[in-house]
């Protein structure tokens, strides 16, 4: 396959997590909006997940409040970085390409609520624990950063190999 190829399936495999994030995260929110009272707590599983309707005008832990602005133009630059790293870095793996579009669109989808409403809608959270409110696009940044992070190093540490390799067969 030669990296045209390969940079217009990444770009088209980036597109279609992207559209999955976010259709996902507004379809349940939009369900949170319509069935769940603000505040009110729903044991979901016991001990363990509680549905609970909140509007967080900041980001994480309430950070950014009053931000919204800077908080959407945040969410678009990394868009914009994103895809131009899937753009440029040819030889990324499917695993990468998947979480740096669930972290980039998970944003988007948060700046989709700032624009409509202002504020983000979370709905999801932990029984057993004092951790903020989350929701759908919360739990792709999160999941697409940690594993990311971890498929990143792999991936420079072989890539890193690859070029020491072709260098000393010269």
């Amino acid at each position: 396959m030669n990296t045209n190829s390969k940079t217009y399936n990444n770009l088209k495999l980036f597109g279609l997590v992207g559209m999955i994030v976010i259709v996902l995260d507004q379809l349940t929110k939009a369900m949170a909006l319509k069935f769940m009272d603000t505040g009110v707590t729903y044991t979901c599983i016991p001990y363990v997940l509680d549905f609970k309707l909140v509007h967080n005008p900041g980001a994480a832990w309430g950070l950014g409040s009053g931000k919204r602005l800077g908080l959407i133009l945040f969410a678009v630059l990394v868009l914009f970085i994103a895809i131009r790293f899937v753009q440029k870095e040819k030889s990324l793996p499917k695993s990468l390409v998947v979480c740096i579009s669930a972290v980039a669109c998970g944003g988007l989808s948060n700046a989709i609520d700032r624009i409509a409403a202002g504020e983000v809608t979370d709905f999801l959270s932990f029984a057993f624990i004092n951790f903020p409110v989350f929701n759908v696009a919360d739990i792709c940044i999160s999941v697409g950063c940690i594993l990311g992070f971890i498929i990143f190093l792999i991936w420079d540490k072989r890539r890193e190999v690859a070029t020491k390799d072709h260098g000393d067969s010269h």
